[in-house]
């Protein structure tokens, strides 16, 4: 293939070529993004991390380094957060039919693409908390009991555990001619079927995927919200089948990004704008620089415009000394002194702590799975920086972080796969998407809701942004890093097949001698 014909095949929000790199390095890229943010604090550790040879294996501890020092140096971390962003703008390029250029000056020189096409249903509004798990539905009285027990099996940050607790015993209202802008309409962990149903008007950013769009027309019809939908052209919304409009609906964040602004400016009343749009590998990153784009120009035009997104519990974060104690209290299901003896015979590779060191009165966990990748930490980074800039500066901001959960893209990868159904016998759970959905949907409303927020620690330590209200499930509290004990989770979960008993709970009594002996 010739350059021009490589050149050809990569639009949209791409990797910006040079003239010693044509088709440029992520990691490359991944290197002098996180490097220029560790300069701001750590200039030695910003050197190594420039001239890293063995990024693919080695990018977590960078990645840990740029939380800890967030959090030894509070005063610093809105200026990390810049300089990482600033130099992440430096290394993407739009490549469109007039070639390749920056992104920002897009924003107020692209032409209108999209036509708008709406779809209401006719249900009525349900306010009320409910929350499907193992195959039940949780509502009322048994939701409380089971919000209740996940807080004693350390499921969920205790402060998680009373909001949802506070959403479950008030009465919520109604989301009628509330706006919310979701990029990634359709991802299975979002929250845009909960908040259709609550009578929200959800303005859908989702690909131009036929199916994709079947459900989400279907849903949007079944529920007692609205609908709206970037189409090609003009459709009728008084119509008998959903097939014409999911033919000629969706966007493409990658190619489209500055359609897809054009066409959102023109809802400057929206409440919030979440993002949720995932994809593999290096266009995660892409992604995550697109939607970084029309974040930043749609809360310029907008201040009350909140930014919502979903944090991993596959990162390094700043938790409170409670959640130290828990990790060293915590047994395994093999025993206390051979954990040790796997540790220290493997180097500490295995069952090795989850606390990585303290900072200014917090913890600090590093749960980065190599497995997944130095790009997908990039990507969330670069949703953590932002969410940092914009808080410093009076935006609204609601950063959650989601439990493990069983998504198709997840599962689809066997090692994970029989990781998740192994972790249990640690004292973690991973959740179906539907549960997670509910969860991070009633977390989100009252993001929304809450007048005080939580700008006073936050300002003092704000990477408490990110662990606060945290859903971890189980996973930060196991008290073993979450790769050091991933061969041995994807172990069990394989021997689950054969037949060894699923732990009752999701911190069982009974441990792994207890099950073996069936």
């Amino acid at each position: 293939m010739s350059e021009q014909t490589q050149r050809a095949a990569q639009q949209g929000l791409v990797f910006r070529s040079t003239e010693q790199a044509k088709s440029p390095s992520t990691s490359a890229v991944g290197r002098r993004i996180v490097a220029a943010a560790l300069a701001e604090a750590d200039t030695n550790t910003s050197a190594r991390a420039a001239k890293e040879k063995n990024w693919r294996s080695n990018y977590g501890k960078y990645f840990h380094r740029l939380t800890e020092m967030a959090t030894e140096h509070p005063e610093l971390a809105v200026s990390i957060a810049r300089a990482g962003l600033a130099e992440a703008a430096k290394n993407f390029e739009f490549v469109g039919d007039g070639g390749a250029t920056n992104l920002a000056p897009l924003a107020d020189d692209t032409k209108p693409l999209f036509v708008t096409a709406t779809v209401r249903g006719t249900a009525v509004v349900d306010t009320s908390l409910s929350v499907p798990f193992n195959n039940k539905v949780f509502t009322d009285e048994p939701l409380e009991s089971q919000i209740q027990q996940w807080r004693r099996d350390e499921v969920m940050e205790p402060e998680a555990a009373e909001v949802l607790l506070t959403s479950l015993r008030n009465e919520a209202p109604s989301l009628a001619g509330k706006k919310f802008i979701l990029l990634g309409a359709a991802a299975e962990v979002g929250p845009c079927e909960q908040l259709l149903r609550r009578g929200a008007t959800v303005i859908a950013v989702d690909i131009p995927r036929p199916a994709l769009w079947s459900k989400l027309i279907q849903a949007a019809e079944d529920s007692a919200g609205t609908l709206i939908i970037p189409t090609r052209q003009n459709t009728s919304a008084n119509r008998n089948t959903d097939a014409p409009l999911a033919t000629i609906a969706g966007a493409d964040l990658l190619t489209e990004t500055p359609e897809i602004l054009q066409w959102l400016k023109q809802f400057d009343d929206a409440i919030c704008i979440g993002c949720y749009a995932y994809l593999d590998g290096a266009r995660h990153v892409q992604l995550a620089m697109a939607m970084d784009f029309l974040v930043q120009h749609m809360q310029a035009d907008n201040p009350q415009l909140t930014y919502a997104f979903m944090l991993t519990p596959t990162d390094s974060y700043a938790v409170t000394e409670r959640v130290a104690e828990t990790c060293a209290s915590r047994g395994t299901a093999i025993g206390r002194l051979t954990a040790k003896l796997l540790s220290a015979v493997s180097g500490g590779r295995l069952y090795a702590s989850n606390i990585r060191g303290h900072a200014s009165g917090l913890a600090l966990i590093d749960s980065i799975l190599p497995q997944q990748g130095p790009n997908y930490s990039l990507a969330k980074r670069i949703q953590r920086w932002r969410a940092t800039v914009a808080q410093a500066e009076g935006l609204m901001v609601s950063a959650n972080l989601a439990p493990a959960t069983t998504t198709r893209s997840v599962t689809s990868n066997k090692l994970f796969e029989m990781g998740y159904a192994g972790c249990a016998y640690f004292g973690a759970v991973a959740f179906a998407p539907e549960t997670t959905n509910s969860l991070m949907a009633a977390m989100l409303l009252h993001d929304l809701s809450d007048t005080k927020g939580d700008d006073d620690f936050t300002q003092e330590a704000p990477e408490r942004l990110f662990s606060h209200n945290a859903i971890h499930g189980g996973f930060w509290t196991a008290g073993y890093q979450t790769r050091s004990v991933l061969l041995p989770a994807v172990a069990l979960g394989a021997m689950q097949r054969i037949g060894l008993p699923k732990p009752s709970k999701s911190r069982p009594a009974a441990r792994l001698k207890t099950a073996l002996s069936h």
